[in-house]
Parts: structure tokens; C-alpha cells; sequence
């Protein structure tokens, strides 16, 4: 489990989704949080190998940004300024999102169509 978030966090740095000070928090927390979720058995749930996704496509601009679910709380401070407008501007709360999916919700959240250049779609799998 822990791997596989390591690896997203370096694909979401060589991404430019965050940057190199962001990515050594979000690493550090990982360990923080596999050293505490060992010792409860937290990994062993389905929802640790869950992520959440967010495509954001206005135009010519493509915002696309992958969460693994089990850092989602404090990934949430790394959503592009950019992709959290758009977000906003559509009525899309990403924290009521991530209590849907603590809740059980799964497959695809939002679905936003806003004419020919415009769509936002949250997802988790």
C-alpha cells in the first residue's frame, strides 16, 4: 500500500500537479501514517487501496489529479488553485466527497457537462 502511494505522489511531482516541498510532506506523512495503521491494522481494508480522481478539462486546459484515497484529507491542500476554482465554480465540495466514500460511496461522484469546452468528473476506484 504504501508503495503505491509513494508512487503516486512522484508521478504527481514529475506531473507538476505538486511541488517538491509538498511531495516530501505528503512522503513523510505516509510513513507517519503506515507506522500508525500497522499497529491498528488500518491497511487492511479495501478502502486504503482506493483513490480518488479528479478530470478537469475547460477547453484546451486538462487538469487531471489522482488521490490515493488514504491521503485524500491532506491531499486536499495540494489541488491545483486552478482545479479547485473550476471546482468551486461548480457547487463540487471535495471534503463531502471524501465523507461519501468513507461512507462506502464508489464508482463515479460528479459528472459536470458545462457546454462544448467545460467537464468535471470526480470518480473513485
Amino acid at each position: 500500500m504504501a508503495n503505491a502511494e509513494r508512487k503516486k505522489i512522484l508521478e504527481m511531482l514529475e506531473e507538476g500537479i505538486i511541488n517538491a516541498e509538498e511531495a516530501e510532506k505528503l512522503l513523510k506523512n505516509i510513513e507517519v501514517d503506515v507506522a500508525t495503521a500497522n499497529s491498528v491494522g488500518v491497511f487492511s481494508g479495501s478502502k486504503s487501496k482506493k483513490f480518488i480522481r479528479i478530470d478537469i478539462v475547460d477547453g484546451d486546459d486538462v487538469v487531471k489529479v489522482n488521490i490515493p484515497f488514504a491521503l485524500a484529507k491532506l491531499a486536499l491542500s495540494f489541488v491545483p488553485k486552478d482545479a479547485q476554482s473550476k471546482l468551486d465554480e461548480n457547487g463540487v465540495d471535495l471534503e463531502k466527497i471524501i465523507e461519501l466514500v468513507e461512507d462506502g460511496a464508489d464508482g463515479e461522484l460528479v459528472n459536470i457537462q458545462e457546454g462544448d469546452s467545460t467537464k468535471i468528473s470526480i470518480y473513485i476506484d
